[in-house]
């Protein structure tokens, strides 16, 4: 890569630091113009190419080093080869990017005029088909800066990256052209934007429709895969709703697998359950457990309330590669690569909708497990009330995943208008108006009921 890189370098780099768990979301205006400079004085369209794909693979790469924490489950070596084939992978989209970028130069269309279209369109490509992935989208890194953020309502993740991009493109013509004029009109948009997004985040409504708790119950991946801690975490989750408040009704939110075992095949924990709820008929619970229909397992969430267990329940729909199932399982059986992670074996739901009606509050819930809230897509459904956003991050222990998570939920709280409660075994956890502010956050490690009342519609 030697020293002929190390502008393509210095931009990954600054692309990764406006991330978790930096936070140095502004560093993002710049971050692209040692690249810029680097393509701007390339000549060959497969230099073009090296260069994106060198700053993507690199980029990718850093940006999902957390991937490499599942070793402690699993052959490292196994590991080691998913992590280099994403980053590999991904960082193919970056490398069309330049090509392309670079094609239109030479054709005389300035990089404000292609660069920012052609990258979100890169983005956005990278996040489809089975081995898609949004996350790294450089919107996302905007959410520290609400007044930023904001803009998602109208423009999406999408439009945050492109801004990101256009204002890259702004400043290095600027600096390429020595022209202050620019730098000042660079400044003057800067500023317009921020009073703009801060007059539109005052006008956006931060209530939610009914009370809400979330629990964070705080077991180890290591406690959860042992047989005789389920119990001990089932009566954990149990203990800990019983000490949500019972004066209003409330939706209240488990994470995502709170045992890998099939927790409604239990009888003791069927009727914990059902006794809850009948001492407490206005509270609705949603949780995550895997289930089993003919023989098929998913991972689901499933409904109490009313006193009884509800047959409607959400099977998770996008699921991870290698982790609840395995891609080319036949191709991957001769490489031995076939069971990466125990617990492969989950199968995608097949409902048309996401959603789960509460009786209590005729409310409408839109469901996400997991990764399935780095889609946006997957959030684009009419009359939802509220968004429950379903997690186990304690596969990846203190890594950034968790914060890295949270963004994309904020952002999906943000281009839907709606509340996201985000839930997460080990945390973070977050209740996120629908402005994006988190009302209430937890720690990383940390056993901790969220809780939020009702309040009045504030007509914003």
């Amino acid at each position: 890569m030697g020293g002929k890189n190390i502008l393509v370098i210095i931009s990954a780099i600054l692309c990764l630091i406006a991330f978790p768990p930096v936070y140095g979301g502004a560093l993002s205006i710049i971050a692209l113009t040692p690249l810029l400079w680097k393509l701007d004085h390339t000549h060959q369209r497969k230099d073009a190419f090296k260069i994106g794909w060198i700053f993507g693979t690199l980029y990718m790469a850093g940006f999902h080093l957390w991937i490499l924490r599942v070793s402690a489950f699993s052959a490292f070596w196994k590991i080691l080869i998913i992590w280099l084939f994403f980053a590999i992978y991904q960082g193919i989209f970056y490398g069309i990017v330049t090509t392309v970028s670079h094609h239109f130069k030479r054709k005389g269309i300035p990089y404000l005029l292609s660069v920012p279209i052609v990258w979100t369109l890169g983005e956005y490509s990278r996040h489809l088909g089975i081995f898609g992935n949004s996350s790294g989208a450089l919107g996302y890194c905007l959410t520290p800066y609400p007044s930023l953020a904001i803009y998602a309502q109208d423009i999406g993740v999408w439009g945050l990256s492109m801004s990101i991009v256009a204002m890259n493109c702004v400043l290095y013509y600027a600096l390429k052209k020595r022209s202050k004029t620019t730098l000042y009109l660079f400044s003057a948009i800067l500023a317009i934007i921020f009073a703009t997004g801060q007059t539109k985040l005052n006008d956006t409504s931060d209530t939610l429709p009914i009370s809400v708790a979330i629990i964070q119950g705080n077991h180890t991946q290591y406690e959860k895969k042992t047989p005789k801690n389920w119990p001990k975490i089932q009566d954990t989750y149990i203990k800990l709703t019983k000490e949500i408040p019972t004066k209003n009704p409330t939706l209240i939110v488990w994470p995502e697998t709170i045992t890998p075992f099939l927790n409604l095949r239990s009888n003791y924990f069927r009727k914990e359950l059902t006794n809850w709820s009948k001492n407490n008929p206005n509270h609705s619970l949603l949780w995550g457990t895997p289930v089993k229909k003919k023989n098929t397992y998913y991972n689901a969430v499933s409904l109490v309330e009313s006193g009884k267990i509800s047959n409607n329940q959400y099977h998770k729909k996008r699921l991870m590669p290698f982790g609840e199932y395995v891609p080319g399982e036949k191709f991957l059986q001769k490489l031995g690569l076939q069971s990466i992670l125990s617990g492969a074996v989950y199968k995608p739901g097949n409902e048309t909708d996401m959603t789960l009606k509460i009786q209590n509050e005729t409310l409408t819930v839109g469901i996400a497990l997991c990764l399935e809230t780095i889609y946006p897509k997957h959030f684009k459904k009419t009359n939802v009330d509220i968004y429950t956003v379903h997690a186990n991050n304690a596969w990846f222990f203190e890594s950034s995943t968790s914060a890295k998570l949270l963004q994309m939920s904020q952002l999906r709280a943000i281009e839907n208008k709606k509340p996201v409660l985000h839930i997460a075994n080990t945390g973070i956890s977050a209740i996120i108006a629908p402005n994006g502010n988190k009302l209430h956050s937890s720690k990383l490690n940390e056993r901790i009921i969220l809780y939020h009342p009702k309040q009045p519609q504030n007509n914003k």
